[in-house]
């Protein structure tokens, strides 16, 4: 098994032929596939990439918060919101 292409590790993780897949060759796949390099290691979130980054960037930091400050975040961006 090629371990430069895909169907390397595309097996089961029990079978014998299984290839763990690293970080370097899921973002060199997710790149050719179009889909973010995240998910196709972890299986987390959306596979493709939010078009719009300024959303993206609130998420990131809003999914690194307490779940206090997460309460607070949310109260606080919907009244920015309404306010405008």
């Amino acid at each position: 098994m090629n371990v430069n292409t895909y169907r390397a590790y595309e097996r089961e993780p029990d079978s014998s032929k299984h290839t763990p897949l690293d970080h370097q060759h899921a973002m060199h796949f997710a790149k050719r596939m179009g889909v973010r390099w995240e998910w196709l290691l972890l299986g987390e979130g959306a596979p493709w990439r939010d078009e719009d980054e300024r959303r993206e960037k609130i998420l990131e930091a809003y999914d690194e918060a307490t779940e206090d400050r997460k309460a607070a975040v949310a109260d606080a961006i919907v009244r920015l919101l309404k306010a405008g």
